[in-house]
């Protein structure tokens, strides 16, 4: 009678389908007897094997390539130096997934993230905010306007030297009544960026977009999203390029990035901070190895159905997201390609994980 258990070979993939409520032993007869029958290839065995990593070293069988369009119940391990996954259909096929790839165990799984870390660790990004010197200062730019006289432009420099705080616009607008707006269009000049006006904004709409750390932390602002495609942020006097370079990796979106003036800004940057958000992990990392580890774990703990991992200065940062991007097509790894642009997030959907890395140069390696 045969077994209803019996291992069998999909048709035009030779992909192994083995059994998981099956021993050891059983497993370990059914690969014998496949060997006796030629559909396991010139295979040795020991008399005994006794563990489940020696059968692992004991039966090295060679990687398949996925196909297009073949089931994840199929899936192989997606580390090229994997040759172990067939032993392990106990854990799904579907996830956990980082990066666009599914790993058949956690050892595999620190192999890819121990690729991302150190892509980001070794990024030209600055670790921190870097000041910024402009061509023109703002003084002059509103000099040249015609919006002030040169003894108003001294006389405000003068109070903030005197002060020691304080930028110039400020300065300007307590002496002599400039608008915010006119100081604001000149800074937005300044930096080469439009002048965002806050109409109608809806944090709830955005608040999982950015996590909330990173608001107070770099001054960031998210204002809406256009057609899907384009998140627009803003700032209040600097511009950090390299935050909108991260926001823009981690969420597929384009970023494009303006000044708002103080006033609005600080009422609407106000209730993005009462906004609700989505779970935030915060952990530290004095070295490498241990940020990949804590990662790895993270993964492994969640185990989401798609992860990505970008650094903004001294922070790594990973998001996960526990449900499929896409419930159209829950096994498709497409859409988490990096650049491709991915839904806003329900704040149940996602997970972040903070990782502030407090290791020096040496640690990189």
């Amino acid at each position: 009678m045969k077994n209803v258990a019996q291992d069998s070979v999909a048709a035009g993939t030779g992909s192994l389908l083995w059994n998981h409520n099956l021993s050891l032993e059983q497993r370990e007869q059914n690969a014998r007897d496949r060997y006796a029958n030629g559909l396991l290839g010139t295979l040795s065995f020991p008399d005994r094997v006794s563990t489940e990593p020696e059968l692992e070293r004991t039966l090295r069988l060679p990687r398949l390539p996925r196909l297009s369009g073949e089931s994840s119940l199929f899936a192989t391990c997606m580390n090229p130096e994997c040759h172990t996954n067939w032993l392990r259909l106990w854990r799904r096929r579907q996830i956990p997934r980082f990066e666009g790839q599914w790993a058949c165990s956690a050892a595999c799984m620190e192999v890819f993230v121990s690729k991302a870390v150190l892509r980001e660790l070794n990024s030209d990004m600055p670790w921190a905010p870097q000041p910024h010197r402009h061509r023109m200062p703002l003084g002059l730019i509103l000099l040249g306007q015609g919006i002030i006289s040169e003894e108003q432009l001294r006389q405000a420099l003068e109070s903030q030297r005197t002060s020691g705080k304080g930028r110039i616009g400020i300065w300007l607008m307590r002496l002599f009544g400039l608008s915010e707006e006119r100081v604001t269009r000149a800074l937005a000049q300044q930096w080469g960026c439009p002048l965002y006006q806050v109409v109608a904004h809806q944090p709830e709409s955005v608040a999982t977009l950015v996590p909330r750390l990173f608001l107070d932390s770099f001054g960031l602002l998210p204002l809406r999203v256009a057609g899907g495609k384009v998140l627009h942020l803003g700032y209040e006097d600097r511009i950090n390029a390299a935050a909108a370079l991260a926001i823009g990796r981690m969420t597929g979106l384009r970023v494009e990035t303006g000044v708002v003036p103080s006033t609005q800004y600080l009422r609407a940057h106000e209730r993005m901070m009462d906004a609700a958000y989505p779970r935030t992990v915060l952990t530290e990392a004095s070295s490498a190895q241990m940020a990949i580890e804590k990662i790895t774990q993270a993964v492994e703990r969640i185990r989401p159905h798609a992860a990505r991992l970008v650094r903004l200065h001294q922070y790594l940062w990973l998001r996960l997201w526990r449900t499929p991007i896409n419930s159209a097509e829950p096994r498709s790894a497409a859409h988490d390609t990096p650049g491709t642009p991915l839904p806003v997030p329900r704040i149940h959907q996602v997970e972040d994980l903070l990782c502030r890395f407090t290791g020096n140069d040496s640690a990189i390696e």
